[in-house]
């Protein structure tokens, strides 16, 4: 994609911003996750009170972090969908 395809956007984590180039189909997903990260952030605020933005934004990342490895790990799908098959014999 090229730069004139591309247009500026700024996002804003934790009340710092942040310039982001992104298409006109990627920006809805960059304000979703602006949201999502924010949502997070200050779910932890909540949760961990008297703490650093940074030590806020380091538990969020690696919150997203452990949510993505889970993703990718087929083990993960494999346990969860058993879980899932045995949830649904017992509903039949």
């Amino acid at each position: 994609m090229s730069e004139k395809e591309l247009k500026r956007i700024i996002i804003t984590i934790a009340g710092r911003t942040y310039p982001v180039k992104v298409s006109d189909k990627e920006e809805a997903v960059m304000r979703k996750i602006e949201k999502d990260i924010n949502d997070k952030i200050n779910s932890l605020q909540v949760s961990y009170e008297g703490k650093d933005v940074r030590d806020y934004m380091s538990l969020a990342i690696i919150s997203y972090a452990y949510d993505l490895n889970k993703a990718r790990n087929p083990e993960e799908k494999s346990v969860l969908s058993e879980k899932l098959d045995q949830i649904e014999a017992l509903l039949e």
